[in-house]
């Protein structure tokens, strides 16, 4: 049987630079994990030497020595003559990120065995959910690949230099700019990690507005991937062309356009071609696939925003969940799209639709929180919710304009003000825009 994949003497070696190079430690200490060392006696060591400098800010050889015999772990190095051996190594500290890149790729290779080795035991059993195995196949993966060089240990220090920073270059640190320009005052730009419920009864235009925003957006050049549950690929495209070109939809679709709109629809292909826009329109699209396709196309594509149309025709599809009611499955839905938006390190925008109640309400039917439907979850998971508001799709107001005001009524905002915004909403072409 092969070995698995390691250097004692690298791991020697970075553990002597640790014990020698005061000025080296503060800088390292947070990048490496004591399952790094394959060696138990240097994975001990490392841990020790990484206890001590977290609780005194300094290490030194007699401290180290010292607290492994009051732990009685001296003996299981065979005495402080494995110390002493380490620090006589010869070695340049100006290597170390070299070193700490070699001991982190064995790592990873062993991981990799590991996994190997179990994808093989599990593949053999004969009542194995398919999904649920590639599922976890996947996750595993991706974890060593994506969280490999996170440090989730921080200090106070690190924060505070941050935040000032982030003060004093606001305008170079927003977040991803939906291009509607009083929205983008008071969010300062859909932040990473965030999940964002856009939210309105059907036929309000949720879909319209998430179009209208991802247009804007792409011009600045940003990756999005979009899962259109309802709308084919073909449809939203078209959708995009008419808001790009200002020509009706239901023109484009039946091609009853004349020449000059002809001209404006081929100028607008090109430069639609141009964008990083990518559509999975899978009708019946589970919490799993979402989560193994995001994962994916992450890395492949560079995705810097993700949307959900819409988040209840999503399905979790696991034999292992068993609900009593609809509410539950969309609390599992929600609370894994508030779990990827963190792990990815993006915005996730999921559309949802309102409940009922909305209609049956009295009064001007503004939405409330309580009005989304199967809501509990939604609302807590949520980061910002934001409903979109027409009257004149209630009231049919007698106007001759162009466009309809529209509200986007921010109910929640976890970092910032809630605040009504009102934009326009084109009805020739079903199009939102600045106010």
């Amino acid at each position: 049987m092969n070995k698995l994949p390691y250097n004692s003497e690298i791991e020697k070696t970075i553990i002597a630079i640790l014990l020698l190079n005061k000025k080296i430690i503060s800088d390292i200490i947070y990048t490496i994990n004591p399952n790094y060392f394959y060696n138990i006696k240097n994975k001990l060591l490392f841990e020790y030497i990484k206890k001590i400098y977290l609780k005194y800010k300094k290490i030194d050889i007699l401290t180290l020595i010292d607290n492994l015999n009051i732990n009685n772990k001296i003996n299981f190095l065979g005495g402080e003559k494995y110390i002493i051996n380490i620090i006589n190594i010869i070695v340049n500290p100006s290597n170390i990120k070299h070193y700490i890149k070699i001991l982190k790729k064995k790592y990873i290779l062993r991981e990799l065995i590991k996994i190997a080795n179990n994808i093989i035991k599990d593949s053999y059993k004969d009542n194995i959910d398919i999904l649920s195995h590639l599922y976890k196949i996947e996750k595993k993966i991706f974890s060593l690949l994506n969280n490999n060089n996170k440090k989730n240990f921080t200090t106070i220090r690190k924060i505070l230099k941050n935040i000032k920073k982030n003060i004093l270059f606001k305008k170079k640190n927003k977040g991803l700019l939906s291009g509607f320009i009083s929205l983008d005052k008071v969010t300062n730009g859909w932040q990473k990690s965030d999940l964002i419920i856009i939210a309105a009864r059907p036929g309000m235009g949720k879909t319209s507005f998430a179009l209208s925003m991802i247009l804007k957006i792409l011009k600045n050049n940003k990756s999005i991937l979009i899962y259109s549950l309802e709308m084919s690929a073909y449809q939203l495209i078209n959708k995009l062309l008419s808001y790009s070109t200002n020509i009706n939809f239901y023109k484009i679709k039946n091609l009853s356009f004349n020449k000059n709109d002809l001209k404006k629809i081929n100028k607008k292909i090109k430069k639609l071609k141009k964008y990083s826009l990518y559509i999975d329109d899978s009708s019946n699209l589970s919490i799993i696939d979402f989560k193994i396709k995001s994962r994916r196309y992450l890395i492949k594509y560079n995705i810097k925003l993700i949307i959900i149309d819409y988040l209840q025709l999503m399905n979790i599809n696991n034999k292992n969940y068993k609900f009593t009611n609809r509410e539950q499955e969309i609390s599992i839905i929600s609370k894994t799209l508030k779990s990827l938006a963190k792990e990815l390190n993006i915005p996730i925008i999921a559309i949802s639709q309102l409940s009922r109640a909305v209609e049956i309400r009295g009064g001007d039917k503004r939405p409330i929180l309580s009005d989304l439907r199967e809501s509990g979850a939604i609302e807590q998971d949520a980061d910002i919710v934001i409903f979109l508001y027409r009257a004149n799709y209630y009231y049919q107001y007698n106007t001759n304009k162009k466009y309809e005001k529209t509200e986007l009524i921010i109910s929640k905002h976890r970092n910032g003000i809630l605040k009504t915004i009102k934009i326009k909403f084109l009805k020739k072409i079903a199009k939102f825009i600045n106010f």
